[in-house]
């Protein structure tokens, strides 16, 4: 359930039933160029990586607050960590 629906945008809307991702959308950009959104395959990510990009937006890198910019990721940071890790292992038993 936390899958399809996480209090707000389901991550099943871009990247499919079992986290292989998809083509989320495409358009043209002001040059007429093809530009397409795809949702990478969470599949193979793994729980450190997963983790930080569910929970945060900005990160300390040499020492120093830097903004992490994942495109058209929506944050989840109201997610508890017992959500996230919920999330994390349906998609690793769905493995295929």
């Amino acid at each position: 359930m936390l899958y399809q629906n996480p209090r707000g945008i389901g991550c099943i809307k871009c990247h499919a039933k079992y986290g292989h991702g998809r083509l989320v959308a495409k358009y043209r950009d002001k040059n007429g160029n093809l530009v397409k959104l795809v949702a990478p395959d969470i599949t193979k990510t793994k729980w450190e990586t997963f983790y930080v990009r569910l929970k945060y937006s900005k990160i300390f890198k040499n020492h120093k607050l830097k903004k992490i910019n994942y495109s058209f990721m929506p944050k989840y940071d109201y997610l508890v960590d017992e959500e996230i890790q919920a999330i994390y292992h349906y998609l690793h038993s769905k493995k295929h």
